[in-house]
């Protein structure tokens, strides 16, 4: 069952956190596309938007590292590369870099900041700006009024894991304490919570006195 946590003090309602078992039996019922989604923010910590949000050239292999851009505060920072999903990253950024084929059809480019898009108005087409989890297909900017690709929108991952909760039914009883909606909307946003959780569970384990 899920693990209910409330921080000492706290006034918010208690959390109740899946357990690494029922996470697991959770991914098994995503497609591959969302599975791989859902895996990096639970393995990063990364909130759903800056999950979506990223560019091909935030995903350093080299380095390990994923550098978060506007995170919270609207500063950058940099996560660790969850190395069981290198294979799966690597085969995504390639398959997001066909949005070479859209420069090549001489399509919009993918949005970019405004001030960097006056000054350089291509870098939207530049490989390196390209999102890292794109739409399968176009859609029209509300800003500019230009058909360009999008990134994945939220509801995509949102229903995603819905569908997946509904087909596992590891997780009614837990959030059936939740005021509101029940469930779903805030399972996906529980994943980076969760990571945090387990984090803080493995740092006070290891200094724990043999």
């Amino acid at each position: 069952m899920a693990r209910w946590c409330k921080p000492p003090g706290s006034k918010a309602p208690h959390s109740q956190w899946l357990t690494k078992g029922e996470v697991a039996v959770l991914f098994k019922f995503l497609n591959s596309d969302m599975r791989l989604l859902a895996q990096l923010l639970y393995g990063t910590g990364m909130r759903l938007m800056e999950g979506l949000r990223l560019r091909i050239k935030d995903v350093d292999f080299d380095h390990q590292v994923i550098i978060v851009r506007e995170a919270k505060g609207n500063k950058d920072r940099v996560v660790m590369l969850p190395r069981a999903l290198e294979p799966a990253l690597r085969k995504q950024s390639l398959h997001a870099r066909s949005g070479e084929q859209d420069r090549q059809a001489q399509r919009s480019g993918v949005q970019t900041p405004p001030a960097l898009d006056q000054k350089y108005p291509q870098i939207g087409n530049t490989w390196g700006w390209f999102w890292f989890f794109p739409l399968p297909t176009f859609s029209i900017d509300p800003h500019s009024g230009a058909e360009r690709r999008h990134h994945l929108f939220e509801e995509r991952l949102q229903r995603a894991i819905t569908k997946a909760v509904a087909q596992t039914g590891i997780c009614n009883a837990c959030f059936s304490a939740y005021p509101g909606p029940p469930l779903l909307p805030r399972t996906c946003c529980n994943l980076a919570p969760i990571f945090a959780q387990y984090r803080s569970f493995s740092a006070i384990t290891m200094c724990l006195p043999p």
